[in-house]
């Protein structure tokens, strides 16, 4: 997938802000699910795809491919995102929102302009110009969309049953790697800081449309039905939400940490 127009510079909207949870005190004691946002999936051991249906806002959308050949995603390549709305002249009505570890870089939609070199491309909203943008598998971004639609992941499927990525202290986006769902308690890590007695310091927090759902990583607490386990912050509880296709989520954790998802 692959004017010279005017353009008004986007402003500076952002996704709500990652919520904070602590827990002041808590008691410790002794197939394949159909995918949502409407997602489809057709794959074979070698490509696939899936659609996603986008709500007229913010979605938080993960990659789940490689580009084929094997290498790393690039939305560039691994999303078809024709049916967003583009640019109508003053304004972007779709953007991408890239999380930075610290802020966000945002990238406006042309859709289609009547130029080649700019139709239905992300543009640099500081250059103007096509960009290549790195999102690689297992990572997330925020999809802004002007119009409730329809967009198509498709690429290599992933090969590995064990995918490991690297965070550093604080907020990352991360999403399900694989071309399948999976459950929250197939994402592990042997250094996330866990329940310290009296809060969570590693957080899971699914964006549900609206706002977010928090998880908490119980860590080694001594209890081999808590042990390593992300609990419902609510129950506290281990969890038992799955991990859809083409989700991103927010991983908050007090240290760097390394990130395991198993299949």
């Amino acid at each position: 997938m692959l004017f010279f127009i005017p353009f008004r510079r986007i402003g500076s909207e952002r996704p709500q802000s990652p919520t904070d949870f602590s827990s002041k005190s808590i008691g410790l004691g002794g197939g394949r699910v159909a995918p949502a946002w409407g997602a489809e999936v057709v794959s074979s051991n070698i490509v696939g795809y899936n659609k996603l249906t986008l709500q007229a806002g913010y979605n938080l959308l993960g990659n789940n491919w490689n580009l084929v050949g094997g290498q790393d995603g690039l939305v560039t390549e691994v999303l078809d995102a024709k049916a967003l709305p583009g640019f109508d002249g003053e304004a972007f009505n779709s953007q991408l929102q890239l999380w930075t570890g610290e802020g966000y870089t945002i990238y406006g939609w042309a859709g289609n302009v009547g130029d080649a070199a700019y139709d239905y491309q992300w543009l640099n909203t500081t250059t103007l110009e096509p960009t290549d943008i790195e999102t690689p598998k297992g990572t997330a971004f925020w999809v802004k969309a002007g119009a409730a639609t329809e967009v198509v992941f498709s690429g290599e499927v992933a090969s590995e049953d064990t995918i490991s990525i690297s965070i550093a202290a604080g907020y990352s986006l991360l999403a399900n790697p694989f071309p399948e769902t999976i459950s929250i308690q197939n994402i592990q890590s042997e250094n996330l800081p866990g329940f310290d007695g009296e809060a969570f310091n590693a957080q899971l927090q699914l964006w549900t449309g609206e706002g977010y759902t928090i998880y908490g990583w119980a860590g080694n607490v001594g209890d081999p039905a808590y042990d390593n386990k992300w609990l419902d912050t609510t129950t506290l509880n281990p969890a038992t939400v799955n991990l859809d296709i083409g989700k991103g989520f927010w991983i908050k954790s007090g240290t760097a940490a390394d990130i395991v998802f198993t299949k």
